[in-house]
């Protein structure tokens, strides 16, 4: 939505929306058929919705309770997001692939239930390397510049836009993380700084990097100057498997089967990055 309405007052916004769509069609800038097209589609989409919803209004509480819990969550979805990582996931510098030769790996993400989800990734996967996760918003420089050194390859991590303290939770515990970050806007400049330094420290001493966006890839720009490859996926979304309770996420996968040369990647960049 190009809105957000949550109150009568914020009603007004939507009458602006719609005045700017009517200039934009009458100047040019938006192409009249194109519109009546889209407009087609949503039209038959809610007709259809409609008719389903009042068709489930009719039934009792119960029975859309068994009928939800034959559709939620069933493997198919899960098999189906999968497939939709693995072909979203982006290549933007370099191969993807990291070098034959690499024998430890050490990653850095921007918290816990990132580095559990990875780490799961990997143990699914067939490999020899002894891959090693830290959530580096808790790590001073000189950890960090210990773990790079005994790693042969640095995967570095972020998230951009900023993640709130709410998604940020999981296994981390929330006050820690509100005392640890504090003001959210000011943290990210704090973290964006702490991994420039990071992957300056893992350049400096010819360690294979590999930068990765977990969200959307603008930020690119200013780490690709250290990096052999530049990835983006789009997605950090990380959930409780309901059988196992293992971490795990469909974008983790899919980075790690990349890394490990194990799936080509085919995703387009939907901007433009300089």
């Amino acid at each position: 939505m190009p809105i957000k309405i949550r109150n009568r007052d914020e009603i007004s916004k939507l009458n602006d929306l719609l005045d700017k769509l009517s200039n934009a069609v009458e100047t040019g800038v938006l192409d009249k058929q194109e519109i009546s097209n889209s407009y087609a589609r949503i039209a038959r989409l809610k007709s259809k919705m409609l008719t389903t919803s009042r068709n489930e209004s009719a039934k009792t509480l119960s029975a859309k309770i068994n009928a939800a819990e034959k559709v939620v969550g069933r493997q198919q979805h899960r098999d189906n997001e999968q497939v939709l990582s693995d072909a979203s996931i982006t290549l933007l510098q370099g191969s993807g692939e990291l070098p034959k030769s690499i024998k430890t790996l050490q990653i850095f993400m921007p918290d816990d239930d990132k580095c559990a989800a990875m780490l799961s990734a990997f143990r699914k996967l067939s490999h020899t390397i002894k891959v090693d996760c830290s959530p580096y918003y808790e790590l001073n420089q000189q950890q960090i510049e210990s773990k790079i050194m005994l790693a042969d390859a640095i995967v570095a991590t972020s998230v951009t836009p900023q993640q709130s303290l709410a998604e940020m939770g999981g296994m981390d515990d929330y006050l820690r993380l509100k005392k640890l970050l504090g003001n959210l806007t000011k943290n990210k400049r704090i973290q964006d700084e702490k991994l420039q330094r990071l992957l300056s420290f893992a350049q400096s001493n010819k360690k294979h990097i590999s930068f990765v966006s977990l969200r959307m890839p603008y930020e690119t720009s200013n780490y690709r100057q250290y990096a052999d490859s530049v990835i983006t996926t789009y997605s950090y979304n990380q959930y409780a498997d309901a059988v196992t309770g293992e971490i795990t996420g469909p974008a983790y996968l899919s980075l790690a089967k990349l890394l490990l040369g194990q799936l080509e990647a085919t995703g387009v960049s939907p901007v433009t990055i300089k």
